[in-house]
């Protein structure tokens, strides 16, 4: 298995659990906000010599229709209790840690819908 399947596959789980609302790779045209959103993804070699080791790069965003940031940041809230500073157990590979680095709420253009989006970088031992 690809190292950023199996962290995807873990983050998937750990969020989904944690979250009371739905969290997708691919947004179903019916789908009712709130929702996470699991978007692109980044694979860097962090260890240029050997190459045992992978630096991976999640982005996820947060919609909700809820008039104000307060349901997107309590979102963003719950995945960074979730994630930051967590080692999950992976399908294949070893976490070697995790950190939530970013995140940002703002309203969209219309200002009837409020998005978050947050940045979780994950080191992996393949």
């Amino acid at each position: 298995m690809v190292a950023s399947i199996a962290v995807q596959a873990a983050l998937y789980a750990a969020l989904t659990d944690a979250l009371s609302c739905p969290v997708y790779e691919a947004v179903p045209v019916d789908a009712t906000m709130p929702y996470v959103v699991f978007d692109n993804n980044l694979v860097l070699d962090a260890d240029y010599i050997s190459g045992a080791h992978e630096r991976i790069t999640f982005y996820l965003s947060v919609y909700s229709d809820y008039a104000g940031s307060i349901e997107v940041r309590g979102i963003l809230g719950v995945i960074k209790a979730t994630l930051h500073q967590k080692r999950l157990a992976l399908a294949d590979g070893v976490m070697e840690g995790m950190a939530v680095t970013r995140s940002t709420a703002s309203p969209d253009i219309a200002d009837d819908t409020f998005m978050g989006s947050c940045t979780v970088d994950v080191r992996v031992q393949p």
